[in-house]
């Protein structure tokens, strides 16, 4: 595969599916059916799929990916400063999402037994640390069964043509990097999760 090279005019829509070996294997088969799906309506952009690691590159690159996905091997950061839009797996990735103002939506399916054992544990409505962060959903979240296909692909068109939510969204982020501060931004963090998990 050639190097990937992205240029700041390019449409890019950043794919994130997180470093988990389970957490991919449940999110990549509906991202792949999704990615086939609204492919043709958007025959100008690149979605590209950042790997976390060598491991998930090598089974990504053993998927069935349209022509427009290129999948990275650069960090997200990479693709998140040129990305016009992401699909983000709960995680700290949706904070960078947060950092480089790309609106994003929330996608996660794992296991029943795990998510049923999650459920048990975790007793707040969100999923997403910028959600959890601004405690609201500023980032729509479709986790297990609304994780589908055709949530996706609406929530999709609605975040790269919606100008009115694109804008809000990105205030909201705005007002995310704010409460994280420099230069202690990753303790920042940590002490607003905890404080917002109770």
């Amino acid at each position: 595969m050639k190097e990937l090279a992205l240029r700041t005019n390019d449409k890019i829509v950043a794919i994130l599916p997180g470093s988990r070996q389970s957490e991919l294997s449940k999110l990549m088969p509906v991202l792949t059916k999704l990615l086939h799906k609204v492919g043709p309506d958007y025959p100008n952009y690149t979605f590209v799929i950042a790997a976390a690691n060598e491991a998930i590159f090598h089974k990504l690159s053993l998927l069935d990916l349209p022509p427009q996905v290129k999948i990275s091997r650069y960090p997200a950061a990479y693709t998140l400063v040129n990305a016009r839009a992401a699909i983000a797996c709960s995680g700290t990735v949706t904070l960078e999402c947060a950092f480089f103002g790309v609106p994003t939506f929330i996608v996660y399916k794992t296991s029943w037994t795990t998510f049923q054992i999650a459920k048990r544990l975790v007793k707040i409505p969100y999923a997403g640390m910028i959600n959890i962060l601004a405690q609201k959903f500023i980032a729509r979240e479709f986790i297990q069964k609304d994780c589908t296909v055709s949530n996706l692909e609406a929530e999709l068109k609605r975040i790269l043509n919606d100008g009115s939510f694109r804008k809000a969204q990105r205030g909201e982020f705005v007002q995310i990097r704010k409460r994280l501060g420099k230069p202690n931004s990753s303790a920042n963090a940590a002490r607003l999760l905890k404080s917002g998990l109770h």
